[in-house]
């Protein structure tokens, strides 16, 4: 299924026990990278509704990005916290801010989005008996986490969609 929709895996490393951190380039777009957590779902976590779903992660950037960003350690991170708490943070859900991803940016935490810039048979996948869902972590700046506390999701993404920013340029 993640192949047919990005791609070749390029690369892989395990980040936790059970997930591989795998790496898709030119993906969502040409110098860009996206890695993904690939084997998370093998938990079945619960929402906030109750319902049982399995979960992985993806993250995705320019490519000028990738070395001082590194994706698989927030990967790792949050898949990590996932397994922790067994529950996966609903869409909208702020993860930070935690200080800066490196220090040439201004982004310091984490927007849950699905993943709009992919294709959309890409998630959910429901080939299981529980849907696998795919959640994008999306790094956003301090300011940005204030908006979405203080204005709520919707708000925050009827804004993306008013100014439509390159959600891979970090």
């Amino acid at each position: 299924h993640l192949e047919h929709h990005l791609g070749p895996i390029h690369n892989g490393a395990t980040i936790c026990e059970g997930v591989l951190g795998a790496q898709f380039l030119a993906r969502p777009f040409a110098e860009s990278t996206t890695f993904m957590s690939v084997g998370l779902s093998h938990h079945v976590f619960q929402q906030s509704n109750g319902n049982p779903v399995r979960l992985e992660f993806l993250v995705a950037c320019h490519n000028k990005f990738v070395d001082a960003f590194n994706p698989l350690s927030i990967l790792a991170d949050l898949c990590e916290q996932a397994i922790s708490v067994h529950s996966v943070p609903p869409r909208g859900t702020v993860i930070g801010p935690r200080g800066k991803f490196f220090e040439t940016t201004k982004m310091e935490a984490l927007y849950c989005a699905s993943p709009v810039y992919f294709d959309d048979a890409l998630s959910p996948f429901v080939g299981l008996q529980e849907p696998v869902i795919i959640i994008w972590l999306v790094p956003i700046a301090p300011d940005e986490a204030a908006y979405v506390q203080s204005h709520g999701w919707s708000a925050f993404e009827d804004r993306l969609d008013e100014i439509n920013p390159d959600l891979l340029d970090l």
